[in-house]
């Protein structure tokens, strides 16, 4: 050992502790094999640096790595246990959830329990598995708050994925939780480390850009998830910066003097390929398509009104003269009320917001002449995909569900005496509010703003649908 001075093993040891050998024994046989080992080149004619790079290349910080954790697997009986735990869990969860979302895309029974399994195999065993490994291999008190940051980002961001494929209440707060866990700790913690490892300036600000990368991606895909604003800006920056500034100043200093493609290359293109790409498409997509179909079918649900309110209209006309005038005109004064309950509730739904109360709606508050074709009447509106508004207007025990079911009993009672009584029960069952809209308010299949006033629209087509039967049954007279 007399060729190597005191500065020389001191960077060697400084080599093997940055790899985070939490086994002391190991570390000191280790740093004892490098001295050896770069001696042995010193007294073949090469200086300190050649013999330690090559020493180094031989035995890098990956191979290290799995030095310790083969050590660690045959002395220690919990570590044994928690790796196999890690491996079975990992491979179960996946598998389980894997499944659960092909029958969830079939829509066939059994992916609700197939997903809440694979999420709680990952979340309880799986990741706390990881943590104690990961701890086991580092006892790194510094790393310890990015192993609960992260562990804690993983079991929300599970959970509140799960929640929101089986639409549970409270799915937008558990990911907005993972979101904030993993922007304001993971990413700080795991950005401070990386920082400090680095001694070359332009990496640092390589990972501090990714970094900022990752919080914009991150907080764009919760954004589009709960249908905020800012969600589609957002994505873009962080496409930016990690994929078209980080990762290619990256790929410029790491490897511009490498002869082969080195593995770190390929995954780090393969990460971005199957991660950030498709999740981008996704991300600026899916909305507008579902956005547009759901508009579609509102606009033809408003012509096929507007069409049967013209052909409604031009048949008073022509019965204005006929002895079941009278009748026809009080049908339609009937109908008129009933129009307008609907068409009162498709309005506030329209202007109310989360934080106004509900607005109570009773028959005494319709209004007359409501009967006008429905041109254009959902333009625009906000918090389209939203399930507040439909709460406190469409569900069960609300002042306007109760309104709109009592103009509805009103409105047969007002022509059950122009039909046959299995006629009448036929359009009793036509307009019962439970075919459109939820039976209970323990009703899990929350249903959106957009639905919502979808539903009411098929409930107007169908009262005007009554309304021409009823006229033709009175004509015929």
């Amino acid at each position: 050992m007399s060729d190597l001075t005191t500065s020389h093993i001191e960077q060697i040891s400084r080599y093997v502790k940055k790899q985070n050998i939490s086994y002391s024994y190991l570390a000191e046989e280790l740093i004892d094999h490098i001295c050896c080992e770069v001696e042995e080149k010193m007294q073949q004619g090469l200086d300190f640096s050649d013999a330690y790079r090559t020493v180094i290349s031989q035995i890098p910080p990956a191979r290290i790595r799995e030095i310790q954790e083969e050590t660690l697997f045959v002395i220690d009986t919990k570590y044994r246990f928690m790796k196999t735990l890690l491996k079975i869990s990992g491979v179960t969860g996946t598998i389980l959830l894997i499944f659960g979302a092909m029958l969830k895309i079939q829509h066939l029974p059994g992916a609700g329990i197939l997903m809440s399994s694979g999420a709680i195999i990952l979340a309880f065993l799986f990741l706390p598995a990881s943590l104690s490994v990961l701890w086991k291999e580092t006892h790194s008190k510094k790393s310890l708050l990015l192993f609960v940051s992260a562990f804690a980002a993983g079991v929300l961001f599970i959970f509140g994925t799960l929640f929101k494929i089986q639409h549970w209440p409270g799915a937008g707060f558990v990911l907005s939780l993972a979101a904030a866990s993993f922007i304001l700790l993971f990413i700080p913690v795991l950005l401070a480390g990386k920082i400090k490892e680095q001694d070359s300036i332009p990496k640092k600000w390589i990972f501090s850009i990714a970094a900022a990368g990752a919080v914009c991606y991150s907080a764009a895909l919760v954004l589009r998830i709960q249908n905020l604003p800012f969600a589609g800006a957002l994505n873009l920056a962080g496409i930016i910066l990690i994929c078209l500034i980080a990762f290619p100043w990256y790929a410029w200093i790491t490897w511009r003097h490498e002869s082969k493609v080195d593995s770190r290359f390929t995954f780090a293109v393969i990460t971005i390929f199957l991660i950030l790409i498709p999740g981008t498409l996704l991300n600026l997509n899916t909305r507008r398509r579902f956005d547009d179909g759901f508009t579609a079918a509102l606009n033809r649900q408003q012509y096929l009104f507007n069409c049967q309110y013209n052909e409604n209209q031009l048949r008073l006309n022509q019965y204005s003269r006929s002895g079941q005038y009278p009748e026809i005109k009080l049908l339609f004064s009937e109908t008129d009320k009933l129009l307008g309950t609907v068409g009162n509730i498709q309005s506030d739904m329209l202007t109310w917001n989360k934080g106004r109360k509900s607005v109570n709606i009773t028959v005494n508050d319709v209004k007359s002449g409501s009967r006008s074709e429905n041109d254009n009447m959902f333009p625009q509106y906000d918090s389209r995909f939203s399930t507040e508004s439909a709460k406190h207007f469409l569900y069960p025990g609300t002042s306007s569900r109760r309104a709109m079911e009592l103009a509805i009993s009103a409105y047969l009672s007002s022509i059950s005496g122009y039909v046959s009584e299995v006629t009448a029960s036929k359009y009793k069952d036509l307009l019962s509010p439970e075919v459109y809209l939820p039976v209970d308010t323990t009703d899990r299949h929350f249903i959106s703003k957009f639905s919502g006033l979808h539903s009411l629209e098929l409930l107007k087509n169908s009262i005007m649908a009554v309304e021409s039967d009823v006229m033709t049954k009175l004509a015929a007279k």
